[in-house]
């Protein structure tokens, strides 16, 4: 009698132990209610926000993707609409880019190559430039002719070599536009101002003063506010203005 009450009460607590597990664990994993989602959301939003003003870019892009997932954990929440949802997606696609700026212009990054044999070249795109990105200030249209056009002029010589009053072999460039899905999407048959950034895939050199250039293809960004321009080395003037806010609505066009 007393082994078999020992039995019992053995398989008494063990039931005991496993109904309250199951009532905590279920306590602690409810799901939140729309205005504790909101909080935490909201607190992500800020972060980021102020983050992305002080340029302080890599804790933007962590702080946007803590406020995605609480978004994602209440969907149905009215207190963040689609534009909102774009213009915070949109403010990580750009933290992303600007955090991955290659540190000189293309054309000087390839003036600087001239000297270097096709391996060593390699080597050194591979380890400093490859997947960086580049920011461009330019003019796009779509020609039948000639598909995808960027009036884009490279500064090719770096200011150091100009004010030494050399004269350089002057690299040329062959840039495959068309491989930019983003340039796809946008080009028209009437020129437009765009301001964008986008990663280098490889930059080639196809014979002794010629250089290839080809672009991860989804990796254009359109630029769409203002915290970027002093990267562009561009004022706040009204056009420019104007140009981010027309491509913000371009953006939202494209994803809707």
């Amino acid at each position: 009698p007393k082994q078999l009450f020992k039995v019992v009460l053995l398989l008494g607590l063990g039931c005991l132990s496993i109904v309250l597990g199951l009532y905590f664990q279920g306590w602690f994993s409810r799901p939140l209610g729309d205005a504790e989602t909101k909080k935490h959301w909201q607190r992500h939003y800020e972060n980021a926000l102020r983050a992305w003003q002080q340029g302080a870019l890599s804790l933007a892009d962590e702080e946007w993707t803590m406020a995605q997932h609480w978004a994602h954990r209440y969907p149905g929440g009215r207190w963040i609409n689609a534009l909102e949802t774009h213009r915070m997606m949109q403010r990580q696609r750009q933290a992303r880019l600007l955090n991955d700026l290659c540190e000189v212009p293309l054309g000087e990054l390839l003036y600087s190559a001239l000297g270097l044999s096709d391996a060593a070249w390699q080597d050194r795109f591979r380890k400093r430039y490859q997947g960086r990105a580049i920011l461009l200030d330019t003019t796009v249209h779509r020609s039948g002719r000639d598909g995808i056009v960027v009036d884009h002029v490279w500064d090719l010589v770096p200011l150091e070599v100009q004010r030494r009053g050399i004269a350089p072999a002057m690299p040329s460039i062959e840039v495959h536009w068309h491989e930019l899905q983003l340039l796809q999407k946008l080009a028209d048959a009437a020129p437009r101002r765009i301001l964008f950034g986008a990663r280098l895939a490889s930059a080639q050199r196809s014979s002794p003063n010629r250089w290839v250039v080809h672009w991860q293809p989804d990796s254009g960004v359109l630029l769409t506010d203002r915290e970027v321009l002093p990267l562009l080395g561009l004022g706040e003037d009204p056009e420019t203005i104007e140009v981010l806010q027309k491509q913000f609505v371009w953006l939202c066009q494209m994803e809707p």
